[in-house]
């Protein structure tokens, strides 16, 4: 939102006393957009639009390239444990299932990207809508509760995935090569 930072809007969001925050004065989040000039309104809905389309476009692609990644990983490890699975060695058949439950949690945590970005495209812009629209303050355009829920138990998923990978890379070397000089 550079033009609400720039002279131009900070012209705009003062009154003619030159008084911060405008008509009334006061923190500027807790104003109705109606209350700024059409040129500071008009920024805001179309930064608030850029930002919803970034989020959401930003959020499906970075997730499902990381999690695309963890289920690689994760593929690998039970591809290369059933390998040595086959040759009858015990510490592989004790990894596998550490390496197919970082498969699993890996595509739980897709869809919880998937649904978690939809999530917060529609919040923010349900929120967008209520500013521009229905007079909310300005400071009602920001990620609800639920919305961060869903970003911190993307990122514990993500962790977990990772964890059952090392564990199970773990046991296998060390149960495989008990004494390593």
């Amino acid at each position: 939102m550079s033009f609400l930072l720039s002279k131009e809007g900070e012209k705009a969001m003062t009154d003619d006393s030159g008084a911060a925050g405008g008509i009334g004065g006061g923190d500027l989040r807790s104003r109705p957009l109606s209350t700024f000039s059409p040129e500071a309104q008009a920024e805001f809905k179309a930064q608030g639009q850029k930002l919803v389309d970034v989020i959401f476009n930003r959020t499906m692609d970075a997730g499902f390239e990381l999690i695309k990644h963890f289920v690689a990983i994760n593929a690998a490890g039970v591809a290369g444990a059933t390998a040595i699975a086959s040759a009858l060695i015990e510490p592989a058949k004790l990894a596998i299932p550490y390496f197919f439950g970082g498969m699993v949690v890996s595509i739980m945590t897709m869809l919880l990207v998937y649904v978690n970005g939809l999530q917060i495209t529609h919040g923010m812009g349900k929120r967008l809508n209520a500013v521009v629209n229905s007079g909310a303050p300005i400071g009602t355009f920001k990620f609800s509760r639920l919305m961060w829920i869903g970003i911190v138990a993307t990122w514990l998923l993500s962790l977990a995935s990772i964890l059952l990978f090392l564990t199970g890379a773990a046991l296998l070397v060390l149960k495989t090569y008990p004494t390593i000089p």
